[in-house]
């Protein structure tokens, strides 16, 4: 997935465009390999597309969601999906850095998270279908939003969760967050529903932050599954832009 400093979005992004390559081939020469492609512009944001994803296979539509610099989040379907494109500019205060979409679906909704340089961590929802077009026409709604003290630049699932009782059920999701100047952060974002899964209560907490980069994260990853010779440690990787510094830490999700 390429994303475009232009305003473009497809599974490459270039400039501002989401840009959506097919028949992909490399073609070999002399001195280098030669990447050919058909490029189909599925979207242009008016300024620099940062992040696109396409939509989990669960849901019930297809189609890649991309942010740009424009503080636009945009839904754009693939060429065999029959749902309307749409684009909001009013939920997000400035641009869209990072789409994180959630296998959370209650209430038939599709959970996706969403992170921006105006430093909130958002939980947004686009109403979900039986297959139909017309639950598509409708915005994304804002479900939870957190202020993370600095720009959100990517988004990582660690683990998730669910405790049911007979009375309720409450998902956790564990999320490795990006946050530029504020470092590296671990949000624990939660769910509860009562009454047969009807309505629900999100909250969020920051678990734990890193904070040694001297400069802005811009990329974490961690370790898939815990060690369980550590009793559940988990090894994470983050590093930072103008101090070009790589750093490994551990983090305990039993605690």
């Amino acid at each position: 997935m390429i994303t475009l400093t232009n305003g473009d979005v497809g599974t490459v992004m270039i400039l501002a465009q989401v840009v959506l390559c097919r028949n992909l081939a490399a073609v070999p020469t002399a001195k280098q390999i030669i990447i050919e492609a058909e490029l189909n512009v599925i979207f242009h944001h008016s300024l620099e597309a940062w992040t696109t994803t396409v939509l989990p296979p669960t849901w019930p539509f297809s189609g890649v969601l991309s942010g740009g610099d424009d503080a636009v989040l945009a839904y754009s379907p693939l060429p065999s999906e029959t749902s309307p494109s749409w684009s909001n500019r009013r939920i997000h205060g400035a641009g869209v850095t990072a789409i994180l979409p959630l296998s959370i679906k209650p209430v038939n909704t599709q959970i996706y998270l969403t992170g921006s340089y105006d430093d909130h961590f958002r939980v947004l929802s686009v109403p979900g279908s039986s297959g139909s077009g017309s639950a598509h026409q409708k915005q994304p709604q804002i479900l939870h939003e957190n202020n993370l003290e600095g720009g959100v630049w990517r988004l990582k699932q660690i683990a998730e969760n669910t405790i049911q009782t007979i009375k309720e059920v409450r998902y956790t999701v564990m999320v490795l967050v990006s946050c530029m100047y504020a470092g590296a952060k671990i949000v624990e974002l939660s769910l509860l529903l009562e009454d047969e899964g009807r309505g629900g209560v999100w909250d969020s907490k920051v678990v734990a932050t890193f904070s040694e980069h001297e400069s802005m994260c811009y990329a974490c990853d961690v370790q898939r599954l815990a060690d369980e010779a550590e009793e559940g440690m988990r090894t994470i990787l983050s590093c930072s832009f103008y101090d070009k510094r790589l750093c490994l830490w551990k983090w305990n999700d039993r605690k």
